[in-house]
């Protein structure tokens, strides 16, 4: 390894309760990098998700969308 590079830091995860479900989220991703979350009430869920990351110092943005037939938000890193 280049001693000038920084090696990148590892994709811990942590875990978002909601609802009595337990997900897995990264706790470090990078921006523009994305992740799918499947829900009925999206809202409910993008508000948890963004109080969630609001501790540190990434920001990220939600839609709702349908994918692979699967109800559910999609999470995005944003600048």
């Amino acid at each position: 390894m280049d001693s000038q590079s920084k090696p990148k830091p590892r994709l811990a995860r942590s875990v978002l309760h909601y609802r009595g479900v337990s997900f897995t989220v990264p706790e470090w991703f990078e921006v523009g990098q994305s992740f799918f979350l499947p829900c009925l009430k999206a809202e409910e869920l993008g508000s948890k998700v963004q109080r969630h990351y609001a501790r540190t110092t990434m920001r990220v943005m939600w839609e709702e969308r349908i994918e692979a037939d699967y109800l559910g938000i999609r999470v995005w890193r944003v600048l």
